[in-house]
């Protein structure tokens, strides 16, 4: 190899490898903004992460979200279809915890607390190994509902 061929190769090395280190200080540096999995019992308190000025999204392992309470600093759509919820902040940037709780098709209930952080839109995955056997009524130390209401014999 010539000493030119030499020269030009050194400035091509030198770019790859700051090029490099760059994006990896950056990746470094940036928030850790991804899929937030959450482990979720019946009556029990999920805490999570939410984006103090942008959308949210709740969503759950093989149950579905049928109600939500919430508190009047988010703005909340539930998509009747997946069964998620989506938050919004009404006041940016949001900046004390909210509480919602929410209640399922299979009949579990939790409380999230959800602390507001300066980070771009957040996604939340509760998981309940109950959900996945059936639903919490099904479960022993449940009394099933009646869905019908009983007779009474003259």
């Amino acid at each position: 190899m010539s000493n030119q061929a030499r020269i030009t190769l050194l400035p091509m090395t030198v770019a790859v490898t700051v090029a490099a280190t760059f994006t990896g200080l950056v990746a470094m540096a940036a928030p850790a903004s991804a899929l937030q999995i959450k482990q979720g019992v019946d009556g029990a308190q999920v805490t999570a992460t939410v984006s103090a000025g942008e959308i949210s999204r709740i969503a759950l392992t093989q149950d579905r979200i049928r109600m939500v309470n919430g508190d009047p600093d988010v703005d909340i759509t539930h998509d009747e279809v997946s069964g998620d919820i989506y938050i919004k902040p009404t006041v940016a940037p949001l900046v004390k915890p909210l509480n919602l709780f929410i209640a399922t098709e299979k009949g579990f209930t939790y409380q999230l607390l959800l602390v507001p952080e300066n980070v771009p839109s957040e996604q939340i995955l509760i998981r309940n190994a109950d959900a996945l056997a059936g639903s919490a009524e099904a479960r022993p130390g449940k009394r099933k509902r009646r869905s019908t209401p009983r007779s009474s014999k003259s």
